[in-house]
């Protein structure tokens, strides 16, 4: 089972950045296949390496567009919010860049599936959930991607 799957609460509306959910969810996919499969360190090590890329990127590019919404007390609100699931992310994405430079001596995978909880990416689509409805709300750049 993939780290992050697509669901209702990933849309936000937003083309750009569903987009990047689209490929956060293929990326997951790929990493978790390949470590089913037992690939090789090298392959594994560069899917989740793209991965925490894309999840960079992706954290960025919401975090910028929560800013260009009106800034009231409920969008700073979500902000703080984001920006602290955002950064614990951050943090185990190191952690798990970390892990991989650590291991490469010897080739052995680190168990990265284990080490991003999949509560964390379910509290992240509730969290986009809420960016959709703040998004609507203030009819924010309301295109689907394509």
């Amino acid at each position: 089972m993939p780290l992050y799957e697509l669901d209702d609460r990933s849309i936000t509306g937003h083309a750009e950045i569903d987009r990047m959910h689209i490929e956060i969810a293929q990326l997951s996919q790929i990493l978790t296949e390949r470590i089913k499969t037992q690939s090789d360190f090298g392959e594994i090590r560069d899917v989740f390496l793209q991965l925490q890329a894309t999840l960079r990127e992706h954290f960025d590019l919401e975090e910028r567009h929560i800013l260009a919404l009106p800034q009231n007390d409920e969008v700073r609100t979500h902000l703080r919010k984001h920006v602290e699931n955002h950064n614990q992310f951050r943090d185990l994405l190191t952690y798990g860049e970390q892990q991989f430079e650590r291991h490469r001596a010897t080739g052995k995978v680190p168990n990265v599936l284990g080490l991003i909880p999949k509560e964390y990416f379910e509290e992240l689509k509730n969290i986009d959930r809420e960016l959709g409805q703040l998004f609507a709300k203030y009819d924010y750049e309301q295109s689907r991607p394509t």
